[in-house]
């Protein structure tokens, strides 16, 4: 991984850290107090999301003008939902301003909805559309959100032609994506530990956004399926079944993922006990 796609993977997580830490407080208040200066959730998340806008402010055209990738949607949503908690509209602002070039349609910008690390532009879409309406946030997210688990008629027709590409190519319809379907989870199943953020994320907020359970409930049933194959007695997770050892970044994954979804999954949900 080289430095910038570094440096917004763990800038994502901080991210996504401290947008949750405002919550915690009102449970933990002595424990989310009297921060040293420059230490507090605030300070940190405002220098990270504004970090985050100077790396796209210095792009020669002041925005996104190529496929927007996973590092960066990831980061986007947790600036989003950052500025969004600590009341800074002036950070909401610009982070929705930046996302003009997919919210106009330019679809050089906008990855094909074949793959977890592409459909989670969905979860970023949902949060432009929550925080200022557009319409075409929600269209984009619903878009998303469907394909994982509706494939296009394109998708399935190219099959598994060519067999499985690496990760971050695009996935095939093939047997085992029949199966999944067949399963009731996405077509987009790899049972790799990543794959509960990006699902988890694309679903989740099609379910804010739309007020569907259908989103929201498939993916349960989805953490289910992975917890069910990949967690050991440990409570760790192997990067994948094929993949045995605990890969920290993928624990991170799984963890940040469940906690989304147990912030909106509703208490009548039959999979929420094995998700807790």
């Amino acid at each position: 991984m080289n430095t910038r796609r570094s440096f917004l993977s763990r800038t994502a997580s901080v991210l996504c850290a401290v947008s949750m830490l405002p919550i915690a407080s009102h449970a933990a208040e002595d424990h989310f107090s009297d921060w040293p200066e420059g230490t507090s959730p605030r300070f940190i998340g405002t220098r990270l999301a504004e970090r985050f806008i100077g790396e796209l402010k210095r792009k020669p055209t002041g925005g996104i003008k190529r496929e927007i990738r996973y590092q960066e949607i990831i980061t986007w949503y947790g600036s989003l939902t950052f500025a969004k908690v600590s009341g800074q509209s002036n950070l909401t602002k610009e982070l929705i301003e930046r996302m003009d070039p997919a919210m106009k349609g330019e679809t050089h910008v906008i990855p094909p909805p074949d793959h977890v690390d592409r459909n989670v532009l969905g979860a970023l879409a949902a949060e432009v559309y929550l925080q200022s309406g557009n319409q075409r946030g929600f269209e984009m997210a619903k878009h998303f959100a469907d394909i994982q688990w509706e494939p296009t008629k394109e998708i399935v027709e190219k099959g598994d032609e060519g067999g499985k590409p690496q990760a971050g190519l695009g996935w095939r319809f093939d047997a085992d994506a029949k199966r999944y379907m067949e399963e009731g989870l996405s077509w987009q199943t790899r049972y790799w530990i990543d794959d509960m953020y990006m699902i988890t994320m694309a679903q989740g907020q099609m379910f804010l956004a739309s007020k569907d359970r259908k989103y929201v409930d498939r993916a349960a049933k989805e953490m289910v399926a992975y917890l069910d194959n990949l967690q050991e007695p440990n409570g760790l997770f192997y990067h994948a079944p094929d993949v045995p050892f605990f890969w920290g970044r993928g624990n991170g994954w799984m963890a940040a993922g469940m906690t989304e979804l147990l912030r909106i999954l509703p208490e009548d949900n039959p999979d929420r006990p094995r998700i807790l």
